[in-house]
């Protein structure tokens, strides 16, 4: 049997919207003129049995209000989400995978005149498919549930530690649990993928201010069946930020869960 690898793309023409697998946020694309695209290893998202993709249009401005806000509006342009399943060594490109979910929208109707009628929104496709490939339980399927009182100072500490780590070159042990899922998602050595995390913080400041959370901008969300934070900011990047040796800040945006009596990154 010939391996196969599963991605998600996302695809959108003069129109928000955001995918969502499993209760969990996967990607989201902006409102543009020009048509624009992303594929995302779907690995790391699927679960064992019945999965759920939902395609969220016309979505609110910041990411609380993407499927809370309700109203009418005009939407103009379409979208699309897929499940791909590409043979291993295989070019990335529809054709020459297998896809087992298919979602697309389109534009509000029009009334008799031709104008676009406005809809209540957010407006949401779903579909599900079934995966029966093995695959163990994912670690944020069986978190704590979290305490949305209780989620901003757990928050905080998370920082505390995730700047202590930094400061001694031990980034990857913050994200030991989502490297492990990572290497068992993929096939690829943990170490590897520690190596790979590592690499990527290396050029982080050693003294002075090198990460920084601004609570203004910060619009964190509980999501996953609320066992899961979702670190977003306002303008949709990561809410925390941390320094790298060019004086330039790069927004990090994580997911964690209560696992093992602490909050960890799961995604």
């Amino acid at each position: 049997m010939v391996a196969e690898f599963p991605f998600f793309q996302l695809e959108t023409s003069k129109l928000a919207c955001e995918l969502w697998v499993n209760a969990m946020p996967v990607a989201r694309l902006g409102r543009r003129e020009l048509a624009s695209g992303s594929l995302i290893p779907a690995g790391p998202y699927l679960v064992q049995g019945t999965n759920k993709m939902d395609l969220v249009l016309a979505t609110g401005d910041r990411p609380t209000s993407a499927r809370e806000r309700r109203g009418d509006e005009v939407v103009e342009g379409v979208a699309a989400a897929r499940l791909i399943w590409f043979p291993k060594g295989a070019l990335a490109l529809p054709e020459n995978g297998r896809t087992v979910m298919d979602l697309n929208s389109h534009s509000s109707p029009r009334d008799d005149d031709g104008s676009l009628r406005a809809i209540p929104v957010p407006w949401s496709l779903s579909t599900t498919t079934e995966v029966r490939d093995g695959r163990p339980r994912w670690a944020f399927e069986e978190a704590t549930p979290l305490d949305p009182a209780a989620v901003e100072g757990l928050f905080l500490v998370f920082l505390r530690t995730l700047e202590s780590a930094l400061r001694s070159d031990d980034v990857a042990s913050i994200f030991a649990l989502r490297n492990e899922e990572l290497a068992q998602a993929y096939g690829d050595p943990r170490e590897l993928i520690d190596e790979h995390t590592r690499e990527a913080f290396a050029e982080v400041a050693r003294d002075g201010d090198i990460l920084r959370w601004d609570r203004d901008a910060a619009d964190h969300r509980i999501v996953g069946d609320g066992r899961v934070l979702d670190c977003v900011a306002k303008d949709w990047r990561g809410s925390i930020q941390y320094r790298r040796t060019d004086e330039t800040w790069a927004p990090l945006r994580v997911l964690l869960a209560w696992v093992d009596g602490a909050l960890r990154v799961v995604r």
